[in-house]
């Protein structure tokens, strides 16, 4: 069976789905983590490591929050699905 390789936003490594978080935004304009990767709408992945949840909470990453998901993007937003990766990468 052929193997899905999703890139890394951030990192821009391609990596089995499996070894990512989605970010989504809905078609009604919602941003949220995709935790099983079903959610419609248009995606980002991220790398689930420590570093890169790190490196995409600051504000400097905003623009590209932004610009991969099409949208405008709240700062309470943003840190919201950051803590919801880190709460799920501490388990």
């Amino acid at each position: 069976m052929k193997k899905i390789l999703r890139r890394c936003a951030l990192t821009r490594e391609l990596l089995p789905r499996t070894a990512l978080f989605r970010i989504v935004r809905t078609p009604q304009g919602a941003v949220m983590l995709d935790r099983d990767g079903t959610a419609l709408g248009r995606g980002m992945h991220l790398k689930k490591d420590w570093e890169v949840i790190k490196a995409i909470a600051t504000p400097k990453k905003k623009g590209l929050w932004q610009h991969l998901l099409k949208c405008p993007i709240a700062d309470q937003t943003q840190q919201e699905i950051c803590v919801e990766m880190e709460n799920i990468l501490s388990q």
